[in-house]
Order: C-alpha cells, then structure tokens, then sequence
C-alpha cells in the first residue's frame, strides 16, 4: 500500500513539482496551499508524513507544526519542514516547534525523499494510531455558520477601531472580542510609548508565578530594563498554576509596527491544542489588532506632537498616578475632586476643511485655553481619543461649571482660529464630582464617559454631576 503524503506550500507551483516527484516514486500524495484546511486534510487522510513550507500567508510553518504536535491524535505524525531558509535561527525554531527533520529547498528533492523515507523507516505511523485518527470527530469543520462568526468578529474590531476610548477602555473591549471567539487561558497587550512600558493582561482563571510575569516583561522589554509595569485588567474564578510560559501547548506573538518603529505587541497563550475554527479566528485577530495598535500609536505620536510647550500637561501614566494620589487624598481628607471630560466634536471637520497641520495647532491652542484657566495644583491630559481630561483638585460644582463655561466661550471664539467666516470649534464638555461610590479611578473615568455621552447630546448645554 503507497504511503501516504500531505504537501503543504502556499506557492502551489512549488507544492505541485514536489507532488510529481513523490507520485513518481510511488507516493500517493495531497497538496494544499493553506496551512489552516491542511489541518483538517490531516484528520480526513491520516498521513504517513506532512511537508510543509514555513513562510505562508494565512499561518505560518512553525504555528502549524505546533498544532500538529500538541494535538494527541496528531502528534506521531512526523513533520518535514522544505523551505528556502537556510539560517540556523530558522531550524532552530523549527525544532523547537516540534519537527521531525529540516530540509532547505536548496538541498533539492532528493534530499527531501531520502529524509521522508527515513522517518517512514524509523517513526512509522501505525495502523491502529490512523484508524484512531480518522475515526476521531475534526474539532470543527468550517461552514456557513464559521464564515459569519468571521464576519461578526471583523464587524466588532470595526467598532473599537471606529470608536473613541482611551487605553483601559479599549483593552478591556479587545479582551472581551479576544475571549468571545477563541478559547485561550492568557492574553497580553501593550502599545508602546515614550512615556511607559505597560503590559496589561487578562490572565482568565490562570495564576501566573512571578518567573510567568517576568517572561511576559522580558517581551517588551530589553535585558537591561526592569521597568515595565504588569496591568491585570481581567480575570475571572479559577487557579490554574502556570509555572512558566512552557507550560502554555500553544502560543501566539505578534509585534505590531509602523514604518520600521515597534509600536505594540499581542500575545495569546493556550493550555489545549486549539480547533481549527479557532485558527481562523486567530488570524483575524493578530490582522485587526495590529490595525488598532498601529492607530493608537499615531494618535498618540501626532497628540504628542501637537502639544509640545503646553504647560500643565501630563502623559497618560503620569495622569492616571495624579488621580490615583488624589482619590486616596479625597477619601482620607474628604478633599473636593473633579474631574472634567472635553471633547472637539468637529475635530475632523476642521481637519478635512484645513488639514492635518492647521488641526494639530487648533488641538495646542485649546490646550492653551484649558491651561491657562487652571491652577497649579489641577492637571491635563489629552487621551488617543482625543478627549480632554482634566483634574482639579480644589473645586465645587459651580467652580467646575465656570470653568468649562470659560473654555466653551473661548473656543467657540473663531478669532483666534485665524479662519474665514465664523467657523468655531464646538466642544462638548461635562463635569463629574468624585463620590465614593466609585471604586477606583477606571470606574471613576468610566463614568466621566457616560455623563459626557449624555452632553454629547445635550447642545450647549453643560453637565456637571
């Protein structure tokens, strides 16, 4: 009986000229160009060997190498990596995905016959593994019902991509997406700035050792830093125990970029072997959260940018310390607190009519005004989401009310806009008193969102609560 072969390249030239060579030498062989069906043409032919490239478009060689591995009706089956790499770091991480045997396309076909039918000789697949394997159920068979799941799971990053949210927020929605469509145990995310090194995690039921949060720190840090901060944002009941990253059967690392410049990394970290619908999802994932990273990265980049020489005006983790301090300060000396949301409602307006500069010169003008109104002991931030945020420390409601009422006034000014006719820029602006039903200071801006979702409604109204 022939043996049995699955050829996987996604450049189905190259998969075709080594199918002819093997059917040549007697080998029934089946090709695909997608590492992802190639998975389930594994349960469907229970093959004697797999070949497969490692530089593929929808899932690479190492990744699928893994799934083949981790997976207890699949794990016999030996693997050969046939690519054009020739570096040692590439056969490195081939073996340490688990492969078999390591041929370059340099080496030629008869190389890579001569290493096949070694490992037929010495790791023969047995007849009782592949009756196993194929009587075992595909973990799921893609349908009609996967393709809108991929649909719905586009249609959500759009949203957050579409949406304004600062870095909590927005985290904690890709979380949420994240555990909705693929089941994993960790996920870590971290946009990288010039003002922090944050890595914010959602560690699901696991308990991570101190060498597990080390690990993670080593990601997106150098060898000499020890600065990074671990932000857990979700969790949920449960103590599984992890050691270390081994102890994950599959992971998934993605460092995000911009024109050459690191911007961002995500990583997703499972204890099961993973369904081939979960595949899919996967690179749906690592391509939408790239996009939304690289986006926060310019936002931030172009805020940081605008508002060079702004006094009173804070990074984001320099900010959110501030109101940490100043929460801890109300509730030991029931001190006033506020804090105060603005946001340009015609921003894009005036970057469509006048451009990208002339934006970025209004956005550190109204900086300015916002400055200039408060005293030494109140601090500014401007988020990605291009909302203001201000703290202000020695206020009442009516302190806050004038306060706005000032910068609404001068803003809506088109005098210093320097432009034609009377266009103004239109803010919409809420107050939000600080009261101890707010737990801590996610919840306490949270809120500040929803008072200023109301304003963003209410005209020239101003809310303060």
């Amino acid at each position: 009986m022939a043996k049995k072969l699955i050829i996987i390249d996604d450049n189905l030239e190259t998969a075709l000229s080594v199918q002819k060579f093997f059917t040549q030498k007697g080998f029934e062989c089946i090709v695909s160009n997608d590492a992802i069906e190639a998975f389930t043409l594994v349960y469907e032919n229970a093959p004697d060997v797999i070949i497969t490239d490692i530089m593929m478009s929808k899932m690479g060689g190492y990744e699928f190498s893994r799934m083949i591995k981790n997976n207890n009706f699949t794990s016999q089956i030996p693997i050969v990596i046939f690519s054009a790499l020739e570096r040692n770091i590439d056969k490195f991480w081939a073996y340490r995905s688990g492969v078999d045997n390591y041929v370059t396309k340099k080496d030629g076909l008869e190389a890579l016959f001569d290493v096949v039918v070694d490992l037929i000789q010495k790791k023969p697949v047995s007849p009782d593994y592949k009756c196993r394997l194929l009587g075992a159920k595909i973990p799921c068979e893609f349908s009609f019902s996967d393709e809108k799941n991929k649909e719905n799971l586009i249609a959500e990053f759009d949203l957050i991509k579409n949406s304004q949210m600062d870095k909590i927020p927005l985290v904690v929605k890709i979380f949420r997406v994240i555990s909705k469509y693929i089941n994993c145990d960790v996920v870590a995310l971290s946009f990288f700035s010039k003002d922090e090194k944050k890595l914010f995690l959602d560690i699901g039921k696991c308990a991570l050792s101190p060498i597990a949060l080390f690990e993670l720190k080593g990601k997106i840090a150098k060898r000499e830093e020890n600065n990074v901060e671990i932000e857990v944002v979700s969790k949920r009941d449960g103590n599984f125990a992890i050691d270390d990253l081994s102890s994950f059967k599959h992971c998934v690392e993605l460092f995000c970029g911009v024109q050459n410049v690191s911007c961002g990394f995500l990583g997703i970290y499972f204890r099961n072997e993973l369904a081939p619908n979960e595949l899919k999802f996967l690179q749906i994932i690592k391509k939408e959260v790239s996009k939304i990273v690289e986006k926060v990265y310019l936002k931030d980049l172009k805020a940081r940018n605008a508002l060079k020489g702004v006094k009173n005006v804070y990074s984001q983790v320099d900010f959110e310390k501030v109101l940490s301090h100043e929460i801890n300060w109300h509730k030991k000396y029931d001190k006033p607190l506020a804090l105060i949301m603005l946001e340009i409602s015609n921003l894009s307006g005036v970057e469509e009519l006048y451009g990208a500069q002339y934006c970025d010169f209004v956005v550190a003008k109204l900086a300015t005004i916002i400055s200039d109104c408060l005293s030494e002991n109140d601090f500014l931030y401007r988020g990605e989401d291009n909302i203001f945020k201000i703290i202000m420390t020695t206020s009442s409601d009516v302190k806050v009310m004038n306060s706005i009422e000032y910068i609404k006034t001068k803003a809506q000014d088109p005098c210093w806009l320097a432009l034609d006719g009377d266009y103004g820029i239109n803010l919409d602006a809420c107050g939000l008193m600080y009261s101890s039903e707010y737990k801590n200071i996610w919840d306490f801006i949270e809120a500040g969102y929803e008072v200023l979702d109301i304003a963003r409604g209410a005209g020239d109204k101003i809310i303060v609560r």
